[in-house]
């Protein structure tokens, strides 16, 4: 009997134990959950932003059949059927992209050390921020790049490998998991993981291309014009309040109002993070507003504010795409009808919206600084900024500009115009990084053509981004005699396309001539032999060793004529070409004809000035299109990481034109990356991304691309190129280079899409 009930008492002991060791670990987990809230997952929306930057698809294609992604099969906390284990739920999420094939990269959503390289059961790959003291892990790739090695650092948007069913047979996926500390391997369950969707996006604000700027639209209305709504007090302007009975001076942004109601949509006016809400007011305030991060390719960044709203339809921290709707357009805060109040600023803060005194008023200019607290503010005029930036190449790509102008006789009221507005046009200029020269031409010093003080072309200034040289430039140039009606427009031409005596064109830049005039060229040319169809050849081909000229002989500072020609214009095919832009003055067919057939077979475009006071419009309208005209070309280039050791054989780039255009009208041997390389003669066309746009594929050499990028870290890559048409295409894409202590021997980087 003693027996017995001291047995009893062992079972009740071990029992009680028992009891206190599940309630321990039940209150365990509750705790965690209480104070943590890491099993509670938020929404679908979260997992579909961590997916689009794991796969680099566009958050508004995440869904799509074709080119989408799953992620909410398998999310945080949920029981996985048929998997033994687990406790309280899965331990991470499971993302694929649709297609579920194993060809398909992934990509870090994180930033740090790797820890674990690829190895074990499932290919583990862990990346630890010492910062935040987690782990971030991959689980399941079919194969991990030689970039992630023990040591490593690595950022968001790294590639670090591909999709695959590595421990998981049959089951193509990643498996992403966030964890305590520095961990190597994932967990049994969500009570010893984090919740990735309360984790991850802390690192994906300004993180991938998904987010990165591609062009700006009007965030109200149409996207090209802000039609129907009026632009009621634009940037620069002096305004009265009904509401103060006050007036208030310099206007530091756009408003679009006129009849507009509280269900007008308003849109992001590009790709970009919301890093600011406002979501309560008062009426002497912005009352509910919205502030944009934009992240430009090269680095550089904006921030667009919407203010007045009725209704705010997005969440803080969350990525936005050009033209999503944000809310509702209102009369919030200190307002006096429906409208949407729009900045295009440098910094994140809501300021002033308007200098204070009535005279401070700066109608016309592009951007405005002032000083707000400690803060120093730059505002940009709006529809400037958005009219500038259509393109992302826009503000991005240097600029090289050639003024070449027709200053005979019969150009002087034109000239006169000109000058008057010189710095209006040179302001045109603002926000690029440009280079100016200027270059006058008039005909050959002799009988019929010219007289004396007549030449074919005379330096007026060499290429200069000041704006007072550039202007005093223009306002120098003096008139000539030019004695018949043709002039030396090729001569002219020619030696702005050689550029030498200019300084010459920068490697990269954009190469663009504006050329005026109100008389065409002689064609062919006396003492030259140029042709229309010599100099448009050169123009496709230039900026390298034009051979000298008989017009050299004819240039201010040179001797006499001889009787030199030109016959082979070209002695090297390298650059990638100069555009003509010509302003036509005076309306005659013949000169037109001319100047748009020089134009047309160079890639620019024509503007036309029926009078000399319409000259200086038209010659704002050439630079105002000059990047209008530049096709903008989608580019992916693979892989995104390039180890500067690498011996690896190719870097592949696949080239997307608009959908209305045939990438078998590319040149492939005027492609260029960084106005530089040249690919290789393997090439493909289809549909390589499954979009359901057919696109190029070439091939660039690995060692030649490691030698010209040389330093390690974040590199813009631009593709360059031309259609059979003559048009210009252009596109970029972004990717890391490293130099890792340790190389791994044979290795070799995938060129997988």
């Amino acid at each position: 009997m003693k027996k017995n009930i001291l047995q009893g008492i062992k079972r009740i002991k071990v029992n009680i134990l028992v009891f206190i060791l599940i309630s321990a670990l039940i209150i365990s987990v509750i705790g965690h959950i209480i104070l943590h809230g890491e099993i509670a997952y938020a929404d679908s929306s979260t997992r579909a932003l961590i997916a689009a930057h794991l796969f680099d698809i566009q958050l508004e294609k995440i869904d799509d059949p074709l080119v989408g992604a799953n992620y909410d099969y398998n999310y945080f906390g949920q029981n996985p059927s048929g998997v033994p284990g687990y406790q309280g739920g899965h331990s991470g999420i499971d993302f694929q992209t649709k297609d579920r094939l194993t060809d398909r990269l992934f990509y870090s959503v994180s930033n740090g050390v790797v820890v674990r390289a690829g190895d074990g059961d499932y290919h583990t790959i862990s990346v630890w921020d010492e910062d935040k003291d987690i782990s971030v892990l991959y689980l399941n790739a079919k194969e991990v790049f030689p970039n992630v090695y023990i040591g490593a650092k690595i950022e968001v948007g790294d590639t670090l490998g591909i999709q695959g069913d590595k421990g998981s047979p049959g089951a193509i996926h990643v498996h992403l998991e966030v964890r305590n500390g520095k961990k190597e391997s994932g967990s049994l369950g969500a009570p010893f993981s984090l919740n990735p969707e309360l984790w991850i996006p802390q690192y994906l604000e300004g993180g991938k291309q998904l987010s990165l700027v591609d062009g700006f639209d009007y965030p109200v209305g149409d996207p090209n014009n802000h039609s129907p709504w009026l632009n009621t007090n634009p940037f620069g302007a002096s305004w009265y309040s009904s509401v103060s009975d006050k007036w208030y001076g310099g206007h530091l942004g756009d408003d679009f109002g006129g009849s507009m109601l509280e269900t007008t949509p308003i849109k992001a006016a590009a790709n970009g993070q919301v890093v600011f809400i406002k979501d309560t007011y008062t009426t002497t305030d912005w009352g509910l507003s919205i502030i944009i991060k934009h992240n430009f390719p090269n680095g550089d960044v904006v921030y667009t504010q919407y203010a007045h709203l009725s209704r705010i339809d997005v969440e803080l921290n969350t990525s936005v795409f050009k033209g999503q709707q944000i809310g509702l357009a209102g009369s919030t805060g200190f307002s006096t009808g429906t409208h949407l109040h729009f900045e295009v600023k440098n910094q994140p803060v809501l300021g002033k919206g308007y200098l204070h005194n009535k005279e401070d008023n700066f109608i016309g200019k592009t951007s405005i600084t002032y000083t707000n607290g400690s803060l120093e503010i730059t505002n940009y005029n709006p529809s400037w900024y958005i009219d500038r930036n259509r393109s992302v190449g826009a503000v991005n790509t240097p600029l090289d500009l050639i003024f070449l102008v027709d200053t005979t006789g019969s150009m002087w009221d034109d000239i006169d115009y000109v000058k008057a507005s010189a710095a209006n046009i040179v302001d045109e200029l603002d926000g690029y990084d440009y280079r100016a020269a200027v270059v006058d031409y008039r005909d050959f010093p002799v009988s019929p053509y010219g007289g004396t003080g007549d030449y074919p072309y005379n330096d007026v200034l060499g290429f200069t981004n000041n704006k007072s040289q550039i202007i005093a430039a223009i306002n120098s140039l003096t008139l000539g005699y030019g004695g018949d009606w043709e002039e030396s427009v090729f001569s002219g031409v020619m030696h702005s396309l050689k550029a030498t005596t200019l300084g010459g064109w920068r490697t990269g830049a954009t190469k663009v001539i504006i050329v005026m005039g109100d008389a065409p060229g002689h064609d062919p040319e006396p003492f030259t032999n140029y042709t229309m169809e010599s100099v448009i050849a050169s123009a496709k081909k230039a900026g390298i060793d034009l051979i000298t000229s008989a017009a050299d002989n004819f240039a201010v500072g040179s001797g006499d004529a001889d009787d030199t020609t030109e016959t082979e214009i070209i002695s090297s095919t390298d650059g990638e070409g100069v555009r003509i832009f010509s302003v036509v003055i005076g309306g005659y067919a013949e000169t037109l004809t001319f100047f748009t057939t020089l134009s047309e077979g160079t890639g620019g475009k024509v503007f036309t000035a029926e009078t000399a006071s319409e000259v200086p419009g038209a010659i704002k309208a050439a630079i105002g299109s000059i990047f209008d005209s530049i096709i903008t070309a989608s580019v992916d280039i693979n892989p995104k990481v390039i180890n500067l050791k690498s011996k690896g054989r190719d870097v592949t780039v696949y080239i997307q034109l608009p959908p209305e255009l045939n990438p078998a009208d590319i040149d492939i041997t005027s492609i260029k990356l960084n106005d530089t390389l040249q690919p290789d003669t393997r090439f493909t066309i289809a549909d390589h991304n499954r979009d359901g746009i057919p696109d190029l594929m070439v091939k660039f050499n690995l060692i030649e691309l490691q030698e010209l990028i040389g330093s390690t870290g974040e590199q813009t890559l631009v593709i360059t190129g031309r259609l059979n048409t003559g048009k210009i295409f252009s596109g970029m894409d972004v990717i890391k280079t490293n130099l890792p202590g340790k190389i791994i021997e044979g290795a070799k980087i995938q060129n997988t899409r």
